[in-house]
């Protein structure tokens, strides 16, 4: 038994120096002939594994497509008959089913089907990791790099579209995963974990005329096929009780997609730009006889509105997607992609020139993978996940600056202009936007019932006062189909400076009509005399010297006697009595002067306009009518 173990490992030591020896220095493919990390797996008693040092195939495509590998070799001819399963890793990998076997000189010609893993393994499982390393437009440290500028997308009549720049920096390490037994395969995952994806993408669409463009799809990459990474993984292995050395051949490939579609009814220019910085976890599982994907992503995507020009309604669709495709042994496998997703519309109305423009941005990634290479009873499988959109609208909001609340006179010009602020929803500010002004009450004017924000986004206008009445003016924006912006309306209102006329109370601090307590007098041998006082109305009237206040009141009185032993022994009946209450004022700008006429002083009151014709004083609220 030792022996026996002890020849299976100078067996096997010897077949991996073999295998080491073999490796060519090729930069477009790199051979790992590290141990990948899980149960070792046993081969299909039938597997032939096909050493390129002793079989060179022969590789026209016509022959391929047809099912017919050919190898010359050297020495001894192959036993190699139909039932038998080979394995190898030149050209693009290949595993075949042999149907038939001819030897004629030093040529074995093979007639073949396509097989799958499941076919190879027996059982057990691996496991190997590959990164983008290689996959670049530039040196970067790792991952894939690609920037490209000023790229003309489409041009074709009156629609131009151009990117002006799109960047991708994409840096994933793929992990696969693989599991078999005797019915098949039994676990499979393609994933990458805290990945990167930055991206930038900017462009302009112009359209001379109403024009629509319907789904558009282009690789922007000068040379696809330059961005093909072909990898071999030597998978330690056990065929009829002897280690072996079996290649997985994967090779992967890159694009980078642009697609777009757009629905122009005028004429318009529109450059914008996405930009995007992830971290992200992207992958599909086979596990327990079902799919489930893996997905998670931290996206910051920002938003910029560089142009707009043009009058029309249009929907704008683009996309810049990285995709990433694995091919097994030269047939289709496992994919995936992040898109970086934008749909811009927007409308300008004429003649009034109201417009808006919107924007969604955000991040679609597709994991999925054709299955048959791996396993011929299972059925092909995708999902696709989308972020959480960044939402980008302009105008968004109309907010007030200044120029609310002022005093002045009655049909005159207020001293500052009233003026307003237009965002978009990153409160960034808006210009060219139409703003409009309305004078609701009052009677007044105002200079400009209509005008466009300025380069910091403000629209502004005087406004003089009506002679009568509230004065009130409302401000609005609106979207290109007629609806309000958020705040709408604004609104302004003014108070003027004259309290001429007269006033009547409408509130007052104790409440009109509330009985509240004077004074307690003690008199004498027990006697009490209580006053209260309620205040029934009041009046104010105002000329251009000064003024007089009125108020009409009750008192209440009401005598008690009590004893020594502070026992009440007599309460008489109320006693009312109605009176009046003047008060001469002059007044200024801000407060009202009123004599004490015992003593001669004179205290000073502020006064508050609580709009045109309310006022407050003394803790009333008198209302002019």
């Amino acid at each position: 038994m030792i022996k026996k173990l002890l020849k299976l490992v100078v067996l096997f030591a010897a077949t991996l120096m073999l295998i080491v020896s073999c490796s060519k220095n090729d930069d477009e493919e790199t051979k790992t002939p590290e141990t990948p990390t899980s149960t070792v797996p046993v081969l299909e008693d039938n597997v032939k594994i096909i050493d390129q040092t002793k079989l060179q195939l022969d590789v026209t495509p016509a022959k391929i497509d047809e099912g017919i590998y050919q190898f010359t070799f050297t020495g001894t001819a192959p036993t190699i008959k139909s039932g038998d399963l080979i394995v190898g890793d030149q050209g693009e990998g290949f595993i075949r089913n042999v149907t038939a076997s001819k030897v004629d000189g030093n040529i074995i010609t093979l007639q073949t089907t396509q097989a799958s893993m499941a076919d190879l393994f027996k059982e057990g499982g691996f496991n190997f990791s590959l990164d983008m390393n290689d996959l670049t437009q530039k040196k970067v440290a790792s991952g894939f790099s690609y920037t490209i500028s000023n790229r003309s997308i489409y041009q074709e009549g009156p629609l131009s579209i151009v990117l002006n720049k799109g960047q991708i920096d994409f840096d994933p390490n793929w992990f696969f995963d693989f599991k078999f037994n005797k019915t098949g395969m039994t676990f499979f995952e393609l994933s990458a974990k805290n990945a990167k994806l930055n991206g930038e993408l900017t462009a302009t669409v112009t359209a001379a005329q109403a024009t629509t463009l319907v789904n558009q799809s282009s690789s922007i990459l000068s040379d696809p096929d330059r961005f093909t990474k072909k990898h071999t993984v030597w998978v330690p292995a056990v065929l009829l009780g002897i280690p072996v050395l079996v290649p997985v051949r994967i090779v992967a490939k890159l694009d980078l997609i642009l697609d777009y579609s757009a629905t122009i009814n005028a004429t318009i220019t529109r450059q914008t730009t996405f930009t995007s910085t992830n971290t992200f976890n992207l992958g599909i599982q086979y596990a327990n006889g079902q799919w489930n994907d893996i997905n998670s992503f931290s996206p910051v995507n920002k938003f910029t509105l560089s142009q707009r020009t043009g009058n029309a309604k249009a929907t704008i669709n683009l996309a810049l997607t990285p995709k990433v495709s694995f091919r097994l042994y030269g047939q289709a496998g496992p994919y995936a992609s992040v898109s970086l997703m934008e749909q811009l519309s927007g409308a300008i109305a004429s003649p009034s020139l109201d417009w808006d423009f919107k924007a969604d941005v955000w991040l679609k990634a597709t994991a999925g993978v054709e299955i048959e290479i791996l396993d011929f009873d299972k059925l092909d499988y995708n999902k696709s996940i989308e972020t959480e959109k960044l939402f980008y609208t302009t105008p968004y909001k109309i907010e007030s600056v200044s120029g609310n609340s002022q005093v002045g006179d009655a049909g005159k010009q207020l001293t500052n202009p009233i003026k307003v602020r237009i965002i978009d929803n990153l409160e960034k500010i808006q210009s060219n936007v139409p703003v409009y002004f309305k004078v609701e009450s009052g009677g007044g004017s105002v200079q400009t019932s209509s005008i466009m924000t300025d380069e910091n986004g403000f629209a502004q206008t005087t406004w003089k006062l009506g002679t009568s009445g509230e004065q009130v003016v409302t401000v609005s924006a609106k979207k290109g189909d007629g609806t309000n912006i958020l705040g709408v309306p604004v609104t302004f209102t003014a108070l003027f400076k004259s309290l001429i006329g007269t006033w009547t109370l409408i509130s007052a601090t104790p409440a009109i009509g509330t009985f509240v307590p004077d004074y307690i007098q003690c008199v004498g041998n027990g006697d009490i005399v209580m006053e209260e006082n309620r205040i029934n109305s009041g009046q104010m009237i105002v000329t251009k010297d000064g003024g007089q206040i009125i108020f009409n009141s009750t008192q209440k009185y009401n005598n008690i006697t009590y004893d020594d032993k502070c026992k009440v022994t007599q309460d008489s009946p109320d006693t009312f009595t109605e009176g009046t209450d003047n008060a001469a004022f002059t007044y200024d700008e801000k407060s009202f002067f009123i004599k004490d006429v015992e003593s001669g002083t004179i205290d000073t009151y502020s006064y508050t306009l609580l709009s045109a014709n309310k006022v407050s004083v003394l803790g009333c609220v008198f209302e002019r009518k």
